[in-house]
């Protein structure tokens, strides 16, 4: 895809979303979930509770977890570039703890942006859509072990995620928001 196209994309999304008018809260998660990535290193997420209001004012509260690689960026725009540097570990950790990234210019703290709703909504359509086929199908899907208990309730939280989108937006949106969404 190119660029013009991934624009034009993300442009013909943001109009249906407004069109169904819908409406996002975030609520930052303080947290300090931590896993080993494959070699070894600490990896954290940032997680937010993301309330979803539709214009009859129902609304639904989903999770949304994302990783920290987004913090360096934030912070390289918000610090003077004389006092930009690196991040390091235990700087992303306190932030993933406390929802602000204290940064090395004295005093200058910044809070932690919340996610772009195109990528929490890409999340929750993605996970509501496999919900739809059947445990075997959606394991074979996701790669997951069928005799997996734990497997087994992340399918079960799919499918309560897709109940609760079609009831703010109906089937045939979620159906139209799928396939605006197989380009992002």
């Amino acid at each position: 895809m190119t660029d013009i196209n991934r624009i034009d994309n993300h442009r013909e999304l943001r109009s249906y979303i407004q069109e169904l008018g819908l409406t996002f809260e975030f609520q930052y998660l303080k947290s300090s979930d931590q896993w080993r990535d494959k070699n070894w290193n600490f990896q954290c997420s940032l997680r937010w509770n993301v309330t979803i209001s539709n214009k009859d004012g129902l609304k639904k509260t989903f999770s949304h977890t994302c990783g920290t690689k987004h913090l360096q960026d934030m912070a390289k725009k918000r610090m003077p570039e004389d006092q930009y540097r690196k991040l390091f570990t235990a700087e992303i950790q306190e932030a993933q703890k406390t929802g602000i990234l204290e940064t090395y210019a004295p005093n200058m703290t910044v809070p932690i942006d919340p996610p772009d709703i195109l990528d929490v909504l890409y999340c929750i359509v993605s996970d509501a859509e496999s919900s739809f086929d059947s445990f075997k199908d959606f394991c074979d899907n996701c790669g997951f072990d069928d005799d997996s208990i734990s497997h087994h309730k992340i399918y079960l939280l799919c499918r309560k995620m897709g109940r609760d989108l079609i009831s703010l937006i109906g089937r045939d949106a979620l159906n139209k928001l799928t396939e605006l969404f197989r380009d992002y």
